[in-house]
């Protein structure tokens, strides 16, 4: 055994220690999912928590978890827990209102989503508010929610053309960029294309990398020359439509309804989109401030192409005016004179100036547009919800939104869409697998301590509506909606038209009621990090004249992410995706890295070539505290800035990157330490474990169409309560216990102390 080897094993059975001795309390009626949470540590200089000896035990938090508590709102959830409709035509329903709230509360619904009637006058409609208005009242009389859309269709931001309409500098604009090559002392120039709005700057560069500067008028840019090979950049402003999202969308409005689209960079901007729409609502209808949530839909920089095979003039980045201004106040340099590497280059240089822009964008898109509109509402009694485009790959959020985990923070309720009902279509690996897109919304919300409420637009296109008369159809329906829960999602606003369900309405709409009332009753904590690469994304990252997206270095790191992901749910374990900003509020204890409410005994790290240095730096004393760090695929080069890539390539040295193999999910699982002993039919079954009432609950997901039976077993004075949301029974049982699943269902075994 050599000495790197007998280390190892020394840490591992360390960490087995520490994890026989926390799952004991974790048991024993004098400890919960809080009581690591709870302990108060010593600080070091650098902030991290300072872990207490291996001996140490935790204050004593009595467990609360009674069946009794749990069971009214299990068996029949209230109008809180369940599906909401998405029906755009209810605030303009006048008297049928009543009838149409009725009709869903009859069918198990809790609510609708709606909003002012979509015509040519909108929201100038003279009726348009007191329709809303006079239809949540019918709601309030049956007993049902209500959620505002604002939007006449999608994306939201336009408030059906009155945002950009009269005021043109909100249109969104980017960058493009002309080149010419020279050679010595020969002048060259570039003239203004038609296609674009103005010159922004130019500048050449020398073979050395040195700059000079271009003499540029109204209409053309020239450089005089200079020794050696040169090229001459020009940057122009133009505004991002053509081939967009905004273009095409697919949403068919009339032709009085401009696309243009609003800047989600630029404060005023945005302001004024709240103004016209969340600022009428708050005014015209007294309800306001009981809506559960409003519903953005869609809203995304426009840089990149979509829904198109062209090859477009140019490829494009988002702007703004004041962008370089703020630039310049995070990152400490003037990103003027660097603009060319926002479109070329592989040097370390290019890398981190394209990483500081995309951080950049991230910082102004959730703050600009996701927290101005959750401030608002906030401040008038209600929350901001709705979701991002294409959440599914991390490349695209990097391009619509620099950060979308951070933009996801901002929400009130986030939220997220699915356009599949077939569950094996949700856990298809592809260029933009389903499975991952609530992963990084709920992780967000998680990452947040938002995880209370978390919403899904359930829009399956891929199957027809007459097509629910079959069982097949529902039970794959079923199916993908435990796939979205399983996520951490715990809220449905579905466009399914309740009665195309049939008979089955109330079995499903109970069914999710009651998935739901669990899941927001517990607390997540299966204790698996994974860390989110948006920063090795941001610096690969190059616009494209195309809507193909990515390249090898990033396709590498969403290949890694979800083939993780996958892995993880075969080997009954679930994870948590982790941010940047999560790590730097951290506390490390007892080999937990810990922060609103949930924790983590392993991080893993996907192809991670670029990471800030203090995150870096937290995650190595998180380690030396008893944590595991496991970089999968590569190990990091670059910090986030010039200055502290060297530091981060030192702290790497150490490192070792590894593959995805069955030894290593063992070894996550070991590090873990949970004592639950699962076997029999286990083959897709998919486990997540939480805590109700401080007491360990496990959620065993069949992703079978066929029924699967499996043993589970607990060893020691402990019993099991199993929660069925397809009858709404409980049963206990001893701690050894055979369990039943149906194809396509769940239950929650909550693990008591005798």
């Amino acid at each position: 055994m050599n000495r790197k080897l007998a280390l190892f094993c020394g840490i591992l059975c360390v960490v087995i220690a520490i994890n026989a001795v926390f799952f004991a309390i974790y048991f024993s009626g004098k400890g919960n999912d809080n009581a690591i949470e709870n302990t108060i540590l010593p600080t070091n200089a650098d902030g991290t928590t300072q872990a207490p000896s291996v001996g140490a035990t935790m204050p004593p938090v009595e467990v609360t978890y009674s069946k009794d508590n749990l069971s009214a709102g299990f068996t029949n959830p209230s109008v809180d827990y369940r599906m909401h409709a998405m029906n755009h035509g209810f605030g303009a329903s006048g008297a049928s209102a009543i009838n149409i709230s009725k009709k869903y509360l009859s069918q198990g619904l809790g609510g609708v989503v709606t909003n002012v009637g979509w015509n040519k006058a909108y929201l100038d409609a003279p009726t348009a508010f007191t329709s809303v208005s006079a239809s949540f009242k019918a709601a309030d009389q049956v007993g049902i929610k209500y959620w505002l859309y604002d939007e006449m269709g999608y994306p939201s931001g336009n408030a059906g053309g009155r945002t950009t309409i009269n005021n043109p500098e909100f249109v969104a604009k980017g960058l493009v960029t002309l080149t010419v090559f020279g050679n010595g002392n020969t002048a060259a120039s570039i003239s203004m294309p038609s296609d674009v709005t103005k010159i922004y700057s130019a500048y050449a560069l020398d073979s050395k990398g040195n700059s000079y500067p271009a003499t540029v008028t109204a209409d053309k840019a020239t450089f005089a020359g200079t020794d050696g090979n040169w090229t001459l950049y020009m940057f122009c402003e133009k505004k991002l439509y053509e081939g967009t999202h905004a273009q095409t969308n697919g949403w068919q409005g009339q032709d009085w309804l401009t696309r243009d689209y609003l800047n989600l960079l630029d404060k005023n901007a945005v302001k004024k989109f709240i103004d016209i729409t969340y600022g009428a609502y708050a005014s015209n209808v007294p309800q306001f401030k009981n809506v559960v949530g409003i519903f953005t839909d869609e809203p995304s920089l426009m840089e990149s192409y979509q829904n198109n095979t062209d090859v477009h003039t140019y490829a494009q980045i988002s702007w703004v005016d004041g962008f370089a201004d703020k630039f310049q106040e995070m990152h400490g340099y003037d990103i003027n004179q660097k603009l060319n590497f926002l479109f070329e280059g592989t040097s370390e240089e290019a890398k981190t100036v394209r990483l500081n822009y995309r951080q950049t964008i991230g910082e102004m898109v959730s703050q600009n547009y996701f927290k101005q509109i959750s401030d608002f509402c906030v401040a008038n009694g209600t929350k901001s919800s709705g979701h991002l485009l294409c959440e599914e790959n991390i490349v695209q959020h990097v391009v619509y939104y620099g950060n979308l985990m951070q933009c996801i923070r901002e929400e009130g309720i986030p939220g997220v869409d699915i356009l599949t009902g077939n569950p094996v279509t949700y856990m298809q690996e592809s260029s933009s697998p389903y499975f991952m897109a609530p992963k990084y919304v709920a992780s967000a919300a998680r990452l947040a301590g938002k995880s209370n409420l978390v919403m899904v637009e359930v829009c399956p296109t891929d199957t027809q509506a007459s097509d629910y008369s079959k069982q097949t159809v529902v039970d794959a329906l079923r199916g993908t909606v435990n796939l979205i829960f399983f996520s951490g999602v715990n809220h449905i606003n579905s466009y399914v038209d309740p009665a195309s369900l049939g008979k089955q309405i109330n079995n499903f709409t109970d069914y999710f009621g009651r998935v739901s009332y669990m899941t927001r009753n517990s607390m997540w904590n299966s204790e698996i990090g994974m860390y989110y690469p948006i920063d090795t994304v941001q610096m690969n990252v190059i616009p494209s004249k195309t809507s193909t997206l990515g390249n090898a270095n990033t396709d590498n790191v969403k290949y890694v992410i979800d083939n993780l992901t996958l892995g993880l749910y075969k080997k009954q374990m679930d994870y948590n995706l982790v941010d940047d900003q999560f790590i730097r509020e951290a506390q490390i204890a007892n080999g937990h890295l810990m922060a609103n409410g949930i924790s983590f005994k392993v991080m893993l790290m996907p192809s991670v070539e670029a990471i800030p240095l203090d995150v870096l730096q937290k995650l190595v004393a998180f380690q030396s505290a008893g944590g595991s760090v496991i970089w999968v695929s590569k190990t990091p080069t670059m910090g986030d800035t010039l200055a502290d890539h060297a530091a981060v390539k030192e702290m790497a040295k150490g490192f070792t990157a590894e593959k995805i193999t069955d030894d290593l999910y063992a070894r996550i699982k070991t590090f873990v330490g949970d004592p639950l002993k699962l076997d029999g039919a286990i083959d897709n079954i998919y486990v997540s474990k939480y805590s109700t009432g401080g007491a360990p609950m496990y959620w065993l997901l069949n992703n079978n169409a066929d029924e699967k039976t499996i043993n589970v077993s607990l060893d020691g004075n402990y019993s099991f309560d199993i929660y069925d949301p397809t009858t709404g029974s409980i049963t206990s049982t001893g701690n050894s216990t055979s369990i039943t699943l149906k194809g396509y269902t769940t239950e929650f075994v909550v693990v008591k102390a005798n």
